[in-house]
């Protein structure tokens, strides 16, 4: 049964275009929702008053956050495809992210701008890396090279830079942890046509499937949006522009329009947060056998203790 939407929910909504669209909801029937306070996704841009979305045109909606007021149900209808999902972040973390996609910083010469980058990054334990252009092809330099924080998203023009410089110092670090998705073919770039070996490599898609393999009883290899939206809920078409443009030969033309930019960055903010989800998943299982573990000394008698502690004992010896 799809959760009840009360007005004011912070909503995402996908239509069939596969734009997605931000907003609060101020009316829901089985036909149409509409919408004010509204933000576009792919642009960067607000737009004033509201906005009507009609059922056959809407692919999903997800709730961002709900409405503070308890008096503001709507009558639940049916009638959307998918039910209301909540995504799995905080509101100001996830409008956080969205904002970073907009704040990145373009480095194209060895200047202020790159040493500046440089200092940050190699002051983090961990940083996302992604790779454009070219299509990985060994031996051919990468488009884009982009490395990001929990705060900043730096894009690199490898077209102008030629050498990694101090950057090649960051990724064979052993001490800061590199954050891919399906890294292996930049790994493979990196290698032979720069002659750097990124070291201390966390690969999110690799991880999600060892977890698939685990849970679902088989091996599932995601995309980058498929996993985000598969562990955050977020709709599937948050990232398909970018997505679909990652193999384009539009990323090796000159100048790089604004857009494309912010696809880039659209590829490398989220990375981290995947990784520390995965990462507290792993570490799930251990914990839980390890509150199951000390539980019992609440509940177990002093008898029953030493008996423990005795059979223990005894079995260390033989």
């Amino acid at each position: 049964m799809a959760a009840k939407i009360k007005r004011g929910d912070r909503v995402m909504l996908e239509i069939r275009s596969s734009e997605v669209f931000e907003g609060d909801v101020e009316y829901f029937s089985e036909k149409s929702v509409e919408l004010y306070n509204i933000f576009c996704q792919a642009t960067n841009t607000e737009y004033e008053g509201s906005m009507v979305f009609y059922r056959n045109e809407v692919v999903a909606i997800s709730r961002i956050s709900e409405s503070t007021e308890s008096d503001n149900s709507l009558p639940e209808k049916g009638g959307f495809p998918e039910e209301l999902k909540k995504i799995k972040m905080h509101p100001d973390e996830f409008a956080r992210l969205k904002q970073m996609t907009f704040d990145f910083v373009f480095v194209d010469t060895f200047g202020p701008r790159f040493k500046d980058a440089v200092e940050v990054l190699s002051n983090r334990e961990s940083v996302a890396v992604v790779g454009l252009g070219s299509t990985f092809t060994r031996g051919k330099q990468l488009s884009l090279l982009m490395m990001a924080d929990f705060k900043q998203v730096f894009i690199f023009d490898m077209f102008c830079l030629v050498d990694l410089k101090e950057l090649k110092e960051i990724l064979q670090s052993s001490f800061i942890c590199k954050v891919v998705h399906d890294g292996s073919a930049l790994f493979d770039c990196l290698y032979h046509k720069y002659k750097v070996e990124m070291k201390n490599v966390f690969d999110t898609q690799v991880v999600d499937s060892m977890e698939s393999e685990q849970e679902e009883k088989k091996i599932v290899k995601r995309n980058l949006s498929e996993c985000l939206s598969h562990h955050f809920n977020f709709p599937p078409s948050l990232l398909s522009a970018a997505m679909d443009d990652m193999p384009d030969k539009n990323w090796l033309e000159r100048p790089i329009i604004k857009s494309n930019k912010i696809k880039a960055a659209q590829l490398i903010t989220y990375l981290l947060s995947l990784r520390d989800h995965l990462v507290l998943k792993i570490h799930q299982k251990y914990t839980d056998r390890i509150h199951t573990e000390y539980t019992k000394y609440k509940h177990i008698s002093d008898h029953e203790l030493m008996m423990m502690r005795n059979m223990s004992l005894h079995s260390s010896k033989s």
